[in-house]
């Protein structure tokens, strides 16, 4: 990793909830940032299972179990499984903590997400969401060469392997909810690229019988910044995630999202841009660079939990056609 990477820890712990594959991912940007951290569990049996992987003492009982002196004022990284994200998250929130950095999608309900951005208003918690995928190093790369060459469209796709879902062991509840807890890692970046939508028409058919709310998605509109946007989505066929955006003078495509190309007019064929990912390669993919980001408080490309409900009335759920 390069030196303008590294930073030296804080010596007020952060306090990390959870005890999953994604907290242990976030455990590693700590350590390497030299950041003190407490982590804290809900179970005695959770404790001692992180405790042996991560090789330091974990707290078990919950967020609601630590004492004033131990959350208030704090700043705090909720990365349980997406089921209890809103539950643990509310919790943390009403402990008093300044800042909470909270893993996707917050929850799968805009009623709950309406609570949480309640509760973070009245007790002047800031809090965001975690979308790694806002931070890879190819999006890096594709932002700085848009500053000279602005976006005038964007087609993106966020097709799922069913077949492979299907067997990956999870809650009913989480694969039912499979759109928000990780297609929208794609909607996010494309629009996060895009800007707010002013009009999108939106299409769903089928169903899976897991995935009741839809199977092929389709849909396109126009940003508040004059981007004209389309999707689409099939998840009975085959196909990948992607994002292709297009300038006046450049294709540039994300497929997959960790890599860069680039086709310029009169070629047929996109070249691979060499960018600089090496702290994607020592990291899960952006977690380094989103992670720092929070705890040094450039929030530039860090939705808040307000952006968030936004998003999920104005993007997600007219997608999933809840409207």
């Amino acid at each position: 990793m390069s030196n303008q990477l590294k930073k030296m820890g804080n010596n007020e712990p952060v306090l990390l909830i959870g005890a999953g594959p994604m907290a242990l991912e976030y455990v590693k940007v700590l350590k390497s940032r030299r950041q003190n951290f407490l982590a804290v569990t809900r179970s005695a049996e959770s404790a001692a299972r992180f405790a042996e992987q991560i090789g330091q003492d974990v707290r078990a009982g919950g967020v609601t179990n630590l004492t004033d002196a131990e959350v208030r004022g704090r700043t705090a990284i909720v990365a349980v499984n997406p089921e209890n994200l809103f539950k643990v998250s509310l919790e943390t929130i009403e402990k008093g903590i300044a800042k909470i950095l909270i893993e996707k999608p917050a929850s799968f309900s805009r009623s709950e997400l309406a609570m949480l951005v309640a509760a973070c208003q009245s007790r002047a918690t800031r809090a965001y969401v975690a979308y790694n995928r806002r931070f890879y190093s190819s999006v890096r790369a594709l932002k700085d060469r848009l500053e000279s060459d602005p976006i005038l469209s964007i087609h993106f796709e966020f097709t799922e392997w069913s077949h492979r879902i299907e067997e990956i062991p999870m809650s009913d509840e989480l694969r039912a909810n499979w759109l928000l807890a990780n297609s929208t890692h794609v909607i996010d970046l494309a629009f996060s690229l895009g800007g707010w939508p002013e009009s999108l028409t939106c299409h769903t058919r089928g169903g899976l019988s897991w995935h009741p709310a839809g199977a092929i998605f389709a849909g396109a509109g126009i940003t508040e910044s004059g981007v004209v946007m389309s999707y689409h989505s099939n998840w009975l066929s085959p196909g990948r995630w992607s994002v292709e955006v297009m300038t006046r003078n450049t294709k540039f495509i994300l497929r997959p999202l960790e890599k860069l190309q680039e086709q310029s007019k009169g070629t047929l064929e996109g070249k691979i841009v060499a960018i600089d990912d090496q702290p994607d390669m020592d990291f899960k993919p952006g977690l380094y660079r989103q992670t720092s980001a929070f705890l040094e408080g450039d929030n530039s490309d860090l939705p808040t939990l307000e952006e968030q409900l936004r998003s999920f009335e104005e993007i997600y759920a007219p997608i999933l056609g809840r409207l």
